[in-house]
């Protein structure tokens, strides 16, 4: 999965990455047949879980520059792409939501981080620290980066399965590529740091 995604057998292709990002396309869905197919309790709050976690995507990214992470030019780079193709995750599952008749509050990620702020700090001063201590800690980061975007894919794909909304079906289909590609950028940089 990973290595043939988009470097082929050496790895993640950086370089292509950055040509081929953009915010996941959705315009030829008609949202307004959202509502068509009522979500059940478990989707919606999975989807308000989702669309959390990828709008959370910058308070991480501000954390992870904090780190020794911004010395590897290739990491910064498709940490640029990747933030901005997250916050469209995010924004799309919030317009799917609207469509479907769910509320949902125009403000909400900004009261998460506000409540996780003080945690937030934290960890940021946390990782730079390790990060000055060890010269493993990009590893370890890119590891990590892999099992989140690997669970995400994986929870994209489980829902688009079990769905009986085939709008929701779709789009989520459209964001595990996104994720998928994700995944391969730090499975193979995790890999070759491993090494």
């Amino acid at each position: 999965l990973a290595a043939a995604d988009l470097g082929g057998d050496n790895g993640f292709d950086v370089e292509r990455y950055i040509r081929h990002s953009r915010k996941v396309d959705i315009s030829d869905l008609d949202l307004s047949r959202a509502a068509d197919y009522p979500l059940s309790a478990d989707e919606i709050r999975c989807l308000t879980y989702m669309m959390d976690i990828e709008g959370h995507t910058i308070v991480y990214l501000k954390s992870i520059l904090n780190t020794c992470a911004i010395r590897d030019p290739q990491t910064t780079a498709f940490l640029s792409c990747w933030a901005y193709e997250e916050f469209f995750h995010s924004y799309t599952l919030r317009q799917f939501l609207d469509a479907a008749g769910v509320a949902v509050s125009e403000n909400r990620i900004a009261e998460v981080q506000k409540q996780a702020s003080w945690r937030v700090w934290m960890e940021q001063m946390i990782a730079s620290l390790i990060c000055q201590m060890s010269k493993h800690f990009h590893a370890v980061y890119l590891t990590w980066g892999a099992i989140s975007e690997l669970t995400t894919l994986e929870g994209y794909g489980v829902l688009a399965g079990r769905t009986r909304n085939p709008l929701l079906a779709e789009i989520l289909r459209r964001l595990a590529k996104d994720e998928r590609r994700h995944f391969s950028f730090y499975y193979n940089k995790a890999k070759a740091q491993l090494q």
